[in-house]
């Protein structure tokens, strides 16, 4: 075991190291490859996540304004309901003081109706009163003709005698 042996087992371990070391090349090698299609997808990841990141806020944005354009027309459909309630409130008043009116008219056109047959009653009382009268007034005038006929009959008589 000589020099020569120690060259060749030195020998034999550097051919040894060389081949681990070209295996380790070729393994970093293959590793920087892989490494490098590794980083070109996760690029394409990182593009894909940030292309989805803006699509969520833009659907975000998109969800937020449609919830506002819904609040919206909510706040605006209980407006309009409270407006068309008002409105019915007033209408149903308007109503029953309709109602009342027609009531009260009603009320006034019987009493009005009550009063014309009474007023029509006291017409018939008072026309026959008035035939009565005029009756009596005729009476009275004859009475007076005749009296007066029977005074110039008298004046006459007294004057012819």
């Amino acid at each position: 075991q000589g020099p020569t042996a120690h060259v060749a087992m030195l020998t034999a371990d550097v051919g040894r190291l060389t081949a681990a070391l070209k295996g380790a090349g070729e393994k970093l090698k293959e590793a920087e490859e892989g490494k490098d299609g590794v980083e070109v997808s996760k690029q394409f990841v990182e593009a894909d996540l940030a292309g989805a990141r803006e699509q969520l806020v833009g659907m975000d944005a998109k969800v937020r304004e449609g919830e506002e354009k819904v609040r919206a027309v909510r706040e605006e459909a209980k407006r309009q309901v409270e407006r068309a309630r008002a409105e019915v409130e007033t209408l149903r008043q308007r109503a029953e003081a309709a109602e009342e009116g027609k009531l009260a008219l009603q009320s006034n056109f019987a009493t009005l109706e009550e009063e014309k047959a009474a007023l029509a009653a006291q017409s018939v009382v008072a026309r026959d009163a008035h035939q009565r009268l005029e009756a009596q007034c005729a009476a009275a005038e004859l009475a007076v003709a005749e009296q007066r006929r029977a005074r110039e009959d008298a004046v006459r008589a007294a004057g012819a005698a």
